[in-house]
């Protein structure tokens, strides 16, 4: 693998904390306490959008309004009206002084330009609603919900190895980039480096290629359609989707794609390393294995479930679930070297941790790093072996 970090002795996270200015971290909470005595907006009346309102509910605030380019005449959702951004009902003046949440989950530069029409509505103060989620995202190999850079001190071993493991440039540097997102818990200058379609690089070379994909965490068969959209050699699909709601859609999808794939396999299972009964919170958008879940989903490993299926992709985004589906398929993996495409921005330590379980099986993958979206977000890890 190339190195690019030649001197192994450099100490790459104490150099990279002690170019930070470090006087003032973010959180949750003082993110919240800079918006709870604005008139709020929410931005986009999806998934996203829904999962947002909850979250100001939980800190006692009550948006205004919906605003949704698709917005209906009357239309209601959680007993608070939806408009379109350029609605003649809402006045200028709580324009100028309110807080639009932009709420869609997308790439960066086309969040600009969302961000550019809300702007020429009259409304004059827009928050990335990524930077807020992303404050909710944290280590899940410790209790502490305040992540400080002592934090990474502890890790700097892994964290030091691992930025000598990517195969170019354009992967150190978004490492970097994550790191000093993740330390100074300042998202707002973070921007993603792809504009290409997320598990679908093209200046990566994928050695094995697309004809027998493995999708875990199928959702509503969104990748699946890019999949068929882009390669029409496929021979066979596996897509593991445990929240019911989401399985019905991505079954529905599936069913219209048998004429252009000669094998489809559906799972309505969580991923992990054994077969088990979990705790399992079903989402507005994607739901996840959680403690504080109510109700169950059926996880299976992939090892157990896939046998002979000999896979070339296998796709992970199983919202924070990743190092236990990884453990799971580890002789799938060894077996088939399918090229690997695992998202690594659930935790801040499957930045690190993902590509040190995969390097440290020896299979001679070359990785690299990707991201699609702000704040963090979408960042995948691709692996590809010759």
């Amino acid at each position: 693998m190339t190195q690019l970090i030649q001197n192994n002795k450099t100490d790459f996270i104490e150099s990279l904390i002690g170019q930070l200015d470090l006087k003032q971290l973010n959180d949750i909470d003082s993110v919240i306490e800079t918006i709870k005595e604005r008139t709020i907006f929410i931005y986009g009346a999806g998934g996203f959008g829904r999962e947002m309102y909850n979250l100001m509910s939980k800190y006692g605030i009550k948006p205004l309004a919906f605003l949704d380019k698709a917005a209906r005449e009357n239309e209601r959702l959680f007993d608070i009206p939806v408009y379109c951004a350029d609605d003649q009902h809402i006045d200028n003046t709580i324009k100028r002084e309110a807080v639009v949440l932009l709420s869609i989950a997308t790439k960066t530069y086309i969040i600009q330009s969302i961000k550019k029409f809300i702007e020429n509505c009259g409304f004059s103060n827009i928050v990335d609603s990524q930077s807020i989620r992303a404050q909710l995202v944290y280590p899940d190999d410790c209790d502490d919900k305040i992540i400080g850079p002592d934090y990474f001190l502890d890790n700097k071993d892994k964290i030091n190895r691992i930025a000598n493991i990517w195969s170019d440039k354009e992967s150190l540097a978004l490492y970097k980039s994550n790191l000093i997102a993740h330390i100074t818990r300042d998202y707002d200058s973070y921007m993603e480096n792809s504009r290409e379609n997320q598990y679908f690089p093209q200046n990566i070379m994928m050695n094995k290629g697309y004809k027998r994909f493995v999708d875990c965490g199928g959702y509503v068969g969104d990748t699946l359609e890019e999949l068929v959209r882009t390669h029409d050699d496929n021979e066979a699909i596996a897509s593991f989707e445990p929240d019911s709601i989401n399985y019905a859609k991505l079954s529905n999808f599936a069913d219209k794609l048998k004429s252009r794939t000669r094998q489809i396999i559906l799972f309505p299972c969580a991923v992990s390393n054994k077969a088990e009964t979990l705790t399992f919170c079903e989402g507005i958008g994607s739901g996840q294995i959680s403690s504080s879940g109510d109700s169950f989903a059926k996880c299976v490993s992939l090892d157990d479930s896939i046998m002979g299926f000999s896979p070339t992709f296998i796709k992970m985004d199983v919202e924070g679930a990743e190092l236990n589906a990884l453990e799971g398929a580890k002789n799938v993996i060894y077996k088939s070297r399918p090229d690997l495409a695992i998202c690594v921005y659930h935790n801040i330590n499957h930045l690190w941790d993902i590509p040190s379980l995969l390097d440290s099986w020896n299979i001679d993958y070359h990785f690299y790093l990707r991201s699609y979206s702000s704040c963090t977000m979408e960042t995948v890890l691709y692996a590809t072996c010759n």
